[in-house]
Protein backbone atom coordinates (compact mmCIF):
# COMPACT_ATOMS: atom_id res chain seq x y z
CA UNK A 1 0.00 0.00 0.00
CA UNK A 2 1.40 3.38 -1.00
CA UNK A 3 1.96 6.10 1.54
CA UNK A 4 2.00 9.90 1.01
CA UNK A 5 5.20 11.92 1.13
CA UNK A 6 5.44 15.72 1.17
CA UNK A 7 8.19 17.08 -1.07
CA UNK A 8 10.78 19.09 0.86
CA UNK A 9 13.09 21.91 -0.33
CA UNK A 10 16.01 20.35 -2.22
CA UNK A 11 14.12 17.16 -3.08
CA UNK A 12 13.93 15.65 -6.54
CA UNK A 13 12.47 12.34 -7.66
CA UNK A 14 15.85 10.62 -7.57
CA UNK A 15 16.61 11.62 -3.97
CA UNK A 16 13.11 10.65 -2.83
CA UNK A 17 13.37 7.24 -4.54
CA UNK A 18 16.74 6.59 -2.91
CA UNK A 19 15.43 7.63 0.48
CA UNK A 20 12.69 5.00 0.27
CA UNK A 21 15.05 2.45 -1.31
CA UNK A 22 13.18 2.21 -4.59
CA UNK A 23 14.97 0.97 -7.70
CA UNK A 24 14.65 4.23 -9.62
CA UNK A 25 12.81 7.54 -9.81
CA UNK A 26 10.71 5.98 -12.61
CA UNK A 27 9.31 3.41 -10.17
CA UNK A 28 8.20 6.28 -7.95
CA UNK A 29 6.90 8.61 -10.66
CA UNK A 30 5.12 5.95 -12.75
CA UNK A 31 3.36 4.27 -9.84
CA UNK A 32 -0.38 3.91 -10.61
CA UNK A 33 -1.11 5.78 -7.38
CA UNK A 34 0.68 8.82 -8.80
CA UNK A 35 -1.57 9.31 -11.82
CA UNK A 36 -2.86 12.56 -10.32
CA UNK A 37 0.65 13.72 -9.50
CA UNK A 38 1.80 13.06 -13.09
CA UNK A 39 -1.13 15.07 -14.42
CA UNK A 40 -0.18 17.95 -12.14
CA UNK A 41 3.57 17.66 -12.78
CA UNK A 42 4.01 16.31 -16.34
CA UNK A 43 7.70 17.26 -16.23
CA UNK A 44 9.38 14.88 -13.72
CA UNK A 45 12.29 17.32 -13.39
CA UNK A 46 10.01 20.03 -12.06
CA UNK A 47 8.49 19.31 -8.65
CA UNK A 48 7.98 21.76 -5.81
CA UNK A 49 8.15 21.78 -2.01
CA UNK A 50 4.69 20.99 -0.63
CA UNK A 51 3.76 18.60 -3.45
CA UNK A 52 2.30 15.29 -2.26
CA UNK A 53 3.60 12.12 -3.95
CA UNK A 54 2.60 8.56 -3.16
CA UNK A 55 5.50 6.23 -2.33
CA UNK A 56 4.96 2.57 -3.34
CA UNK A 57 5.52 -0.25 -0.88
CA UNK A 58 9.18 -0.97 -0.27
CA UNK A 59 11.78 -1.07 2.42
CA UNK A 60 11.62 1.36 5.34
CA UNK A 61 12.96 4.78 4.41
CA UNK A 62 16.68 5.32 4.74
CA UNK A 63 17.90 7.95 7.20
CA UNK A 64 17.48 11.51 5.84
CA UNK A 65 20.23 12.34 3.40
CA UNK A 66 22.54 15.26 4.13
CA UNK A 67 22.14 18.50 2.21
CA UNK A 68 22.75 17.60 -1.44
CA UNK A 69 26.06 18.88 -2.77
CA UNK A 70 26.35 19.75 -6.46
CA UNK A 71 28.63 17.45 -8.44
CA UNK A 72 32.17 18.59 -9.31
CA UNK A 73 31.06 19.56 -12.83
CA UNK A 74 28.82 22.22 -11.29
CA UNK A 75 31.52 24.49 -9.94
CA UNK A 76 31.40 28.26 -9.98
CA UNK A 77 29.17 31.17 -8.96
CA UNK A 78 25.43 30.86 -9.39
CA UNK A 79 23.80 34.28 -9.52
CA UNK A 80 20.06 34.66 -8.91
CA UNK A 81 18.09 37.88 -8.93
CA UNK A 82 14.60 39.35 -9.07
CA UNK A 83 13.72 42.82 -10.37
CA UNK A 84 10.72 45.10 -10.06
CA UNK A 85 10.74 47.75 -12.80
CA UNK A 86 8.39 50.14 -14.60
CA UNK A 87 8.38 49.37 -18.35
CA UNK A 88 8.96 52.19 -20.78
CA UNK A 89 5.55 51.56 -22.30
CA UNK A 90 2.53 50.71 -20.17
CA UNK A 91 -0.48 51.09 -22.51
CA UNK A 92 -2.94 53.72 -21.35
CA UNK A 93 -0.70 54.83 -18.49
CA UNK A 94 2.76 56.06 -19.44
CA UNK A 95 3.26 59.60 -20.76
CA UNK A 96 5.61 60.45 -23.63
CA UNK A 97 7.82 63.45 -22.84
CA UNK A 98 8.40 65.58 -25.94
CA UNK A 99 10.24 68.59 -24.51
CA UNK A 100 13.22 69.49 -22.36
CA UNK A 101 16.14 67.44 -21.11
CA UNK A 102 14.00 64.30 -20.80
CA UNK A 103 12.55 64.46 -24.32
CA UNK A 104 12.07 60.99 -25.79
CA UNK A 105 11.61 59.33 -22.40
CA UNK A 106 8.42 58.15 -20.72
CA UNK A 107 6.99 58.79 -17.28
CA UNK A 108 4.05 57.85 -15.09
CA UNK A 109 1.91 60.60 -13.53
CA UNK A 110 1.69 61.46 -9.84
CA UNK A 111 -1.57 59.78 -8.73
CA UNK A 112 -4.41 62.16 -7.89
CA UNK A 113 -4.84 60.27 -4.62
CA UNK A 114 -1.29 61.17 -3.60
CA UNK A 115 -2.11 64.89 -3.82
CA UNK A 116 -4.46 64.48 -0.86
CA UNK A 117 -1.36 64.11 1.31
CA UNK A 118 -0.31 67.62 2.48
CA UNK A 119 3.36 66.78 1.84
CA UNK A 120 2.60 66.23 -1.86
CA UNK A 121 0.41 69.27 -2.53
CA UNK A 122 3.30 71.53 -3.59
CA UNK A 123 4.44 69.27 -6.41
CA UNK A 124 4.03 70.47 -10.00
CA UNK A 125 0.58 69.93 -11.44
CA UNK A 126 2.26 67.94 -14.21
CA UNK A 127 4.52 66.01 -11.84
CA UNK A 128 5.54 62.57 -13.00
CA UNK A 129 8.24 59.95 -12.53
CA UNK A 130 10.47 58.49 -15.23
CA UNK A 131 9.95 54.83 -16.04
CA UNK A 132 12.92 52.49 -16.30
CA UNK A 133 12.86 53.12 -20.08
CA UNK A 134 13.05 49.44 -20.97
CA UNK A 135 11.35 46.12 -21.41
CA UNK A 136 12.58 42.78 -19.97
CA UNK A 137 16.36 42.48 -19.74
CA UNK A 138 18.78 39.73 -18.67
CA UNK A 139 21.36 42.31 -17.59
CA UNK A 140 21.77 42.51 -13.80
CA UNK A 141 22.67 46.18 -14.27
CA UNK A 142 19.34 47.07 -15.94
CA UNK A 143 17.42 49.96 -14.36
CA UNK A 144 15.06 48.89 -11.55
CA UNK A 145 12.76 50.21 -8.86
CA UNK A 146 14.20 47.50 -6.61
CA UNK A 147 16.41 44.46 -7.13
CA UNK A 148 17.36 41.54 -4.87
CA UNK A 149 20.48 39.65 -5.99
CA UNK A 150 22.42 36.76 -4.46
CA UNK A 151 25.55 34.89 -5.51
CA UNK A 152 26.08 31.31 -4.35
CA UNK A 153 29.40 29.49 -4.59
CA UNK A 154 29.08 25.91 -5.86
CA UNK A 155 29.72 23.16 -4.92
CA UNK A 156 30.23 24.64 -1.43
CA UNK A 157 26.64 26.02 -1.38
CA UNK A 158 27.91 29.20 0.29
CA UNK A 159 26.26 32.59 -0.16
CA UNK A 160 29.04 35.02 -1.08
CA UNK A 161 26.81 38.01 -1.85
CA UNK A 162 23.28 39.04 -0.93
CA UNK A 163 22.20 42.54 -1.85
CA UNK A 164 19.23 44.81 -2.48
CA UNK A 165 19.55 47.87 -4.72
CA UNK A 166 17.55 50.55 -6.52
CA UNK A 167 18.44 52.64 -9.56
CA UNK A 168 16.60 55.57 -8.07
CA UNK A 169 13.54 57.62 -9.01
CA UNK A 170 13.61 60.75 -11.15
CA UNK A 171 10.80 63.29 -10.75
CA UNK A 172 9.97 65.36 -13.82
CA UNK A 173 7.52 67.91 -15.13
CA UNK A 174 5.88 65.90 -17.88
CA UNK A 175 4.93 69.07 -19.80
CA UNK A 176 8.27 70.93 -19.78
CA UNK A 177 10.44 67.81 -19.56
CA UNK A 178 12.52 69.33 -16.73
CA UNK A 179 13.94 67.18 -13.93
CA UNK A 180 12.61 68.35 -10.56
CA UNK A 181 13.99 65.73 -8.18
CA UNK A 182 15.93 62.51 -7.72
CA UNK A 183 16.19 60.03 -4.84
CA UNK A 184 17.01 56.36 -4.26
CA UNK A 185 14.53 54.03 -2.58
CA UNK A 186 15.26 52.75 0.92
CA UNK A 187 15.84 49.00 0.57
CA UNK A 188 16.61 48.37 4.25
CA UNK A 189 13.38 46.39 4.69
CA UNK A 190 14.34 43.93 1.94
CA UNK A 191 15.77 40.65 3.19
CA UNK A 192 17.54 37.47 2.12
CA UNK A 193 17.15 34.45 4.35
CA UNK A 194 19.73 31.79 5.19
CA UNK A 195 20.56 29.18 2.56
CA UNK A 196 19.09 26.00 4.05
CA UNK A 197 18.93 22.66 2.21
CA UNK A 198 19.74 24.57 -0.98
CA UNK A 199 16.72 26.86 -0.54
CA UNK A 200 16.82 30.57 0.22
CA UNK A 201 14.00 33.03 0.93
CA UNK A 202 13.84 36.57 -0.42
CA UNK A 203 11.56 39.50 0.37
CA UNK A 204 11.48 42.84 -1.45
CA UNK A 205 9.74 45.90 -0.06
CA UNK A 206 10.39 49.50 -1.15
CA UNK A 207 8.40 52.62 -2.06
CA UNK A 208 8.77 55.74 -4.20
CA UNK A 209 11.20 57.96 -2.24
CA UNK A 210 9.80 61.16 -3.75
CA UNK A 211 6.11 60.65 -2.92
CA UNK A 212 5.07 60.92 0.71
CA UNK A 213 3.21 57.84 2.02
CA UNK A 214 3.67 55.99 -1.29
CA UNK A 215 2.63 52.33 -1.21
CA UNK A 216 5.34 49.67 -1.31
CA UNK A 217 6.31 47.51 -4.25
CA UNK A 218 6.39 44.00 -2.75
CA UNK A 219 7.59 40.56 -3.75
CA UNK A 220 8.52 37.46 -1.79
CA UNK A 221 9.34 33.82 -2.38
CA UNK A 222 11.74 30.92 -2.23
CA UNK A 223 14.58 30.08 -4.62
CA UNK A 224 15.28 26.32 -4.69
CA UNK A 225 18.43 24.73 -6.10
CA UNK A 226 18.19 21.09 -7.14
CA UNK A 227 21.39 19.38 -8.35
CA UNK A 228 21.21 16.15 -10.33
CA UNK A 229 24.61 14.49 -9.86
CA UNK A 230 23.94 11.85 -12.49
CA UNK A 231 23.38 14.40 -15.23
CA UNK A 232 25.68 17.14 -13.90
CA UNK A 233 22.59 19.30 -14.07
CA UNK A 234 21.37 22.08 -11.79
CA UNK A 235 17.76 23.26 -11.67
CA UNK A 236 16.82 26.60 -10.13
CA UNK A 237 13.18 27.35 -9.41
CA UNK A 238 11.27 30.16 -7.75
CA UNK A 239 7.95 29.89 -5.94
CA UNK A 240 6.47 33.09 -4.55
CA UNK A 241 4.17 36.09 -4.88
CA UNK A 242 4.29 39.44 -6.69
CA UNK A 243 2.60 42.78 -6.16
CA UNK A 244 -0.11 44.13 -8.50
CA UNK A 245 2.34 46.55 -10.18
CA UNK A 246 4.84 47.08 -11.88
CA UNK A 247 6.63 44.47 -14.07
CA UNK A 248 8.71 41.72 -12.47
CA UNK A 249 11.44 39.42 -13.77
CA UNK A 250 13.75 36.81 -12.25
CA UNK A 251 16.88 35.23 -13.68
CA UNK A 252 19.61 32.74 -12.88
CA UNK A 253 23.11 32.89 -14.34
CA UNK A 254 25.75 30.15 -14.26
CA UNK A 255 28.91 29.47 -16.30
CA UNK A 256 28.27 32.50 -18.50
CA UNK A 257 24.68 31.50 -19.34
CA UNK A 258 21.68 33.49 -18.14
CA UNK A 259 18.17 32.02 -18.15
CA UNK A 260 14.82 33.53 -17.19
CA UNK A 261 12.81 32.02 -14.36
CA UNK A 262 9.88 34.31 -15.19
CA UNK A 263 9.02 37.62 -16.86
CA UNK A 264 5.68 39.17 -15.85
CA UNK A 265 4.32 42.47 -17.26
CA UNK A 266 1.92 44.66 -15.26
CA UNK A 267 -1.65 43.35 -15.40
CA UNK A 268 -3.72 45.27 -17.91
CA UNK A 269 -5.13 48.45 -16.39
CA UNK A 270 -3.04 48.30 -13.21
CA UNK A 271 -1.07 51.33 -12.01
CA UNK A 272 0.71 52.40 -8.83
CA UNK A 273 -2.73 52.91 -7.26
CA UNK A 274 -3.04 49.10 -7.16
CA UNK A 275 -0.04 48.74 -4.86
CA UNK A 276 -1.98 48.98 -1.60
CA UNK A 277 -1.50 45.75 0.34
CA UNK A 278 1.22 43.14 0.01
CA UNK A 279 2.30 40.75 -2.72
CA UNK A 280 -0.63 38.50 -3.66
CA UNK A 281 -0.09 37.22 -7.23
CA UNK A 282 1.32 33.65 -7.18
CA UNK A 283 4.30 33.08 -9.47
CA UNK A 284 6.46 30.07 -10.28
CA UNK A 285 9.35 29.65 -12.66
CA UNK A 286 12.24 27.33 -13.36
CA UNK A 287 15.46 27.03 -15.35
CA UNK A 288 18.08 24.30 -15.68
CA UNK A 289 21.82 24.32 -16.36
CA UNK A 290 23.42 23.28 -18.59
Amino acid sequence: MSKPYTVQPGDNLTTIARRFRLSSWQQLYNSPDNAGFRAKRPNPNLIFPGDIIMVPDGSPPAPPAPTPIPPPALRGILRIWINAFIPGDVPGYTINIVRGTNSGKTAIPLPALARLNPLNTLKDWNAGYLTDQRTFSTLPSASVRVQSLAEILLPDATVVRASHTSSGTTQVNTESGDTTGFAVSDTSRCTWGTLTYLSIKVKGQASDPLVSAAADIDYEGLFNLTPDPGASRLTVDFDGKLDAFPAFEAYASFSGITKALFTVPPPSGNTVTNLLGGANRPIRGSASFP
